[in-house]
């Protein structure tokens, strides 16, 4: 059996996976492949991890009846909810923790939302996997600002429940999660050990699906930083990367505006000796209100959205002074397009770039990308 094959019922009706066969090269590697010849590197290696059972995060959307519930993805090519129980690229413990709730929901008679008429309880969950305890951490998305559901029940029902929590959206669109969190039972935070630091995450905090490859290009990013640097971090929600790089810099400076990320931070940070907690400072608000801390790092790292570096970042990128090494995470590939050609038109040298296949089944690959920028 091939190790880069997925082989899942749902393909190829599902629209979360695009590919099934050769997922570790998907048809974008080609035009990747052209782009960085053409501007100066001749090899992109590419990095690929399990093609199954390696996603430990997932949101799914809760939609039919209490007497048949669907808990899935939309159908490829529509808003039509399918359910998804046997899904591969998912943790098998994902797809355990949803089966009992398709049952719990049954059991209690509880009504999945409808799009059309607004109504029913149950709009989407999250799921998160801690891996060194394989317990699952339970978000219900729930329509309404209180809920029925019989949450004392739900933490019996025979998973190994992480926490339950709540958020509550009434919104009448597409956004997922509300604004108000409620922590029913459990941990109130979710714990990952990456690279060998203990890393914090609230359930509203971004965190990678595919953990085990994404720890793969830490250490890669770790193995061509110089020692004794000083780093300054944008986009860094957590602080994962930069509390990762710490023992290798002299300073460690992180940027982020969301406002869950700034305690999980601070909680990841206290768990480091002290002689690496005092490298490491938190700086929150957008990119724009932390330009100036451009001036102050000799490394940047930015890891921006998939829509790529905002107008003032880059524009800040583009005038700084040498000499300065840029680390660029991207998880956009046209945005990485439009901002490696402005970076290296103002003087920018792109020294190398690498694969991730962080998302196997998906024609897409995460990249890893240096630029040095020499004084003058």
């Amino acid at each position: 059996m091939n190790k880069f094959s997925i082989h899942c019922p749902h393909f190829p009706i599902c629209s979360g996976c695009t590919l099934s066969e050769k997922v570790d090269a998907p048809p974008v590697l080609k035009e990747m492949r052209s782009f960085f010849q053409t501007r100066g590197l001749s090899n992109l290696p590419i990095h690929a991890g399990a093609a199954e059972g390696w996603r430990c995060r997932a949101k799914l959307a809760v939609r039919g009846s209490a007497q048949t519930p669907i808990v899935g993805l939309y159908q490829k090519g529509s808003h039509h909810p399918i359910d998804i129980p046997l899904c591969r690229v998912h943790h098998p413990a994902l797809n355990q923790a949803a089966d009992a709730l398709r049952h719990f929901i049954q059991s209690e008679d509880i009504e999945p939302y409808n799009e059309q008429t607004f109504q029913g309880e149950l709009r989407y969950i999250q799921l998160a996997l801690e891996r060194s305890t394989g317990k699952v951490q339970l978000v219900l998305v729930v329509n309404r600002d209180s809920t029925s559901i019989n949450l004392e029940k739900l933490w019996s029902i025979g998973i190994p429940w992480h926490s339950i929590w709540l958020n509550h959206n009434t919104r009448r669109d597409n956004v997922i999660f509300g604004n108000e969190w409620v922590l029913f039972k459990g941990e109130p935070f979710l714990w990952e050990a990456i690279g060998g630091v203990s890393i914090c995450f609230h359930p509203a905090s971004f965190g990678q699906a595919n953990l085990d490859l994404f720890e793969r290009l830490i250490a890669s990013l770790k193995a061509q930083l110089h020692s004794a640097c000083s780093l300054v971090e944008y986009h860094a929600g957590v602080g994962m990367i930069g509390l990762c790089l710490a023992e290798k810099c002299q300073t460690v400076v992180s940027c982020e505006a969301n406002p869950q990320a700034a305690q999980c931070f601070i909680l990841s940070k206290e768990k480091l000796g002290a002689d690496i907690q005092k490298k490491l400072s938190y700086r929150m608000g957008r990119a724009e209100e932390n330009l100036h801390l451009l001036q102050e790092g000799d490394v940047i790292l930015v890891d921006p959205p998939r829509k790529g570096l905002d107008a003032h970042l880059l524009k800040g990128l583009k005038e700084l002074q040498g000499p300065k090494t840029l680390f660029y995470i991207s998880c956009g590939w046209p945005a990485f397009q439009r901002d490696c050609d402005a970076l290296q038109n103002a003087g920018w040298k792109l020294e190398h770039a690498e694969g991730y296949t962080l998302f196997p089944g998906t024609d897409h690959v995460e990249l890893l990308a240096r630029f040095k920028k020499e004084s003058g």
